[in-house]
């Protein structure tokens, strides 16, 4: 890595890393969308680097546990995923449409290993995704999955063109 992108990923870490402390809301966060769009804009590594560290720094702040073990690296394919689009141009459908998927697989997977980990039943675990728990009034999975779409498919295609920059 060259000296652009060791600092792209480390302002792109730091933003997500504050946007999950920061934000109040549970799963409206965009540190989905801040580790895609650097897959995007930089390649597959730097994709993979904010993810992991945009987790794991976050987590330093919330809590570290297994889970912290689990979403980190996770985040870091989802960033990864990202370069697809590295050398492509995209449009807007296609990166809303593309972001929901990757947020949708990194949820999925995250919520089978917790299941895994804390032997939640595989069902419950899902149900708990897709439907309001607790005092939160919205599921939580749609809510990160729509949150990653929306901020890919309107601010991915600037984000990109800036970017070209960076290498």
């Amino acid at each position: 890595m060259n000296l652009k992108k060791i600092s792209f990923v480390a302002v792109m870490s730091a933003a997500g890393c504050v946007s999950r402390v920061v934000i109040p809301l549970y799963n409206v966060k965009p540190v989905a969308f801040i580790a895609i769009a650097s897959g995007m804009i930089a390649g597959y590594a730097e994709g993979f680097a904010v993810g992991l560290l945009s987790m794991f720094l976050s987590d330093l702040f919330l809590g570290v546990g297994p889970w912290t073990f689990i979403d980190a690296p996770l985040m870091g394919m989802a960033g990864a995923l990202g370069s697809l689009w590295k050398d492509r141009n995209p449009s807007r459908v296609e990166l809303g449409v593309g972001g929901y998927l990757i947020t949708l697989a990194y949820d999925v997977l995250s919520t089978l290993a917790f299941c895994f980990l804390f032997g939640v039943p595989i069902l419950v675990g899902l149900l708990m995704l897709f439907l309001p728990a607790g005092s939160v009034p919205y599921p939580f999975g749609p809510a990160h999955e729509l949150t990653t779409a929306i901020l890919l498919s309107t601010a991915g295609p600037p984000l990109k063109r800036w970017g070209g920059r960076i290498g």
